[in-house]
């Protein structure tokens, strides 16, 4: 067991400053959180790990190979991060915080000798490395999913703009639509999200990603209602425009009851990674969660349906 050794390699990564587009404020909580997750690592080192894996990491949310690069190691074995372009800066700085037998690299011909291969990723991603498999090769993919919130409670309005702040909601965890039966909810949302706003800054925002929230804005204010400030938007849409694709720090608001978010639950149940809610809901092969804990999963939990400490 090489916990100690891993141990040290999360305090190192402790004094790390990504510079990865979010905000100074944002990318230090988002990277604090998910090490703090890996406190439960010594209790899953009870079985070996494969002697080399590939994690394909995506350029969303930089924290979220960490927590399978600290098992592996702790299990004693040999880990490559496959890094974005966007995002390589970061994972080679990553790597070099440790003596373990962990590396970095852009380069996709690593995946050629990986023993497994981890990969996070759009559905295409995931189709040209399946094509390029050897027989030998183990793969665990994790492709186009996504997360959605049910809110009654209007003391958790800080709650719900969390979930949708972090990594500035790019992540798979985020809720890509918010459904809630309370009356003033675009009202509470609004104040939530320009209260976190000044605590943790939405980080850089690209030109497109800007005209599309305006975009949106316009058809909001047509359709339904939007309140906006200078770095949030809260717009609320009828729930039958579900779905609306995700923006940064733009939430989707949706007005329904419990019966109506189920309904919607149960139609897109094979897409789902997470729900957040403050109701009780079953969804199969979907992680539920409290509302602010959507993107501060625990080590264990099932990933996308896969109980992913037993498959590794």
């Amino acid at each position: 067991m090489s916990w100690p050794q891993v141990n040290t390699w999360r305090t190192r990564l402790r004094s790390l400053s990504p510079d990865i587009g979010l905000s100074p404020a944002a990318s230090r909580y988002a990277l604090d959180t998910a090490l703090d997750a890996l406190d439960a690592v010594p209790f899953h080192v009870d079985r070996p790990a494969p002697p080399h894996t590939v994690i394909v990491c995506a350029s969303t949310v930089f924290t979220a190979p960490l927590e399978w690069a600290a098992v592996l190691l702790a299990r004693g074995g040999r880990v490559t991060l496959k890094a974005p372009r966007a995002l390589e800066s970061w994972f080679a700085q990553v790597a070099a915080a440790t003596e373990l037998p962990l590396s970095s690299t852009s380069d996709r011909d690593i995946l050629d000798q990986a023993d497994c291969i981890v990969a996070m990723g759009s559905d295409q991603t995931l189709r040209a490395i399946e094509a390029r498999l050897r027989p030998h090769q183990r793969l665990l993919g994790f492709g186009h999913r996504y997360s959605l919130a049910y809110w009654s409670d209007p003391a958790l309005a800080d709650a719900v703009a969390l979930d949708l702040a972090l990594y500035d909601g790019r992540g798979c965890m985020s809720p890509l639509g918010v459904f809630s039966p309370l009356p003033d909810a675009p009202k509470l949302l609004a104040t939530a999200m320009e209260r976190l706003q000044q605590r943790l800054p939405r980080g850089e925002l690209g030109p497109i990603e800007g005209a599309r929230i305006r975009e949106r804005d316009s058809l909001t204010r047509v359709l339904g209602s939007a309140l906006s400030g200078p770095d949030w938007a809260v717009h609320t849409l009828p729930a039958s425009r579900f779905p609306t694709p995700a923006l940064p720090r733009a939430a989707v608001l949706h007005p329904a009851d419990f019966n109506h978010f189920r309904a919607v639950v149960a139609a897109h149940l094979p897409h789902l990674s997470t729900l957040g809610t403050d109701t009780s809901i079953e969804a199969p092969g979907v992680r539920v969660c409290a509302l602010g804990e959507m993107q501060r999963p625990p080590l264990h939990r099932e990933h996308d349906g896969v109980d992913w400490l037993m498959e590794l």
